[in-house]
């Protein structure tokens, strides 16, 4: 009786310990670290007295999505799980990505600039843009990464300092094999997406195998 009696009092004690090792572990370990962002999150839920969902029951969620044969993309998966599509792609089975950090946004483009093909895609209010077209690289000025001129499909100005990360994704469309660059903001959203390029419905073995290197290249 005395032990249980020390166990119900401790029991406030060591749940507080807990969470702040874990927020200290949060605060100390690489960016790149798999669980950080999630623990993070869970913690947080902790602390504002929301249910907090496992990372096993997440990525039940998502193998479920990834196995239903429907359209899923990280926007999907972050609807579901009531995250963000960076944090999404964090709790991607093992393997399926890896993180360069955004400082990285000029060699990763030039890197990308060396595949045979790429289908640009971006979202915007429900509408699906996409370009293919062979990626060219530009030059960075006045805030911008500016692509101008050449005979690339793809012009503009990229808003490259509000890319905090860049996630190299395998992950399947409608039962489809499908690589892509995803370009996330300080807010976690997908910025734009740039998947390896494919002829006659098939990937370009080459632009995969560059893509395998880049991804090889960020693994933690």
């Amino acid at each position: 009786e005395p032990y249980d009696s020390f166990l119900t009092k401790a029991k406030p004690f060591l749940s507080s310990l807990m969470i702040w090792s874990s927020w200290t572990w949060c605060a100390t370990a690489r960016s790149d670290s798999r669980f950080k962002r999630q623990i993070f999150q869970q913690l947080f839920n902790k602390l504002i007295g929301k249910p907090m969902t496992t990372i096993v029951e997440q990525q039940n969620k998502i193998n479920e999505l990834l196995n239903s044969g429907r359209p899923v993309t990280l926007e999907t998966i972050a609807q579901a799980l009531s995250v963000t599509a960076q944090e999404a792609a964090h709790l991607l089975p093992e393997g399926s990505a890896t993180f360069a950090p955004g400082s990285d946004f000029e060699s990763v483009w030039a890197a990308i600039a060396e595949w045979e093909k790429i289908t640009f895609i971006v979202t915007a209010h429900g509408n699906v843009i996409e370009v293919e077209t062979k990626l060219v690289t530009g030059k960075a000025a006045m805030g911008y990464y500016n692509l101008m001129g050449g005979k690339s499909l793809l012009q503009g100005h990229f808003k490259y300092g509000d890319i905090s990360e860049i996630g190299f994704v395998t992950m399947p469309f409608m039962g489809r094999e499908s690589h892509f660059a995803a370009f996330f903001t300080t807010s976690g959203e997908v910025a734009y997406s740039m998947y390896v390029g494919r002829e006659k419905h098939k990937l370009i073995e080459s632009a995969k195998e560059k893509f395998l290197a880049l991804q090889q290249k960020y693994k933690a």
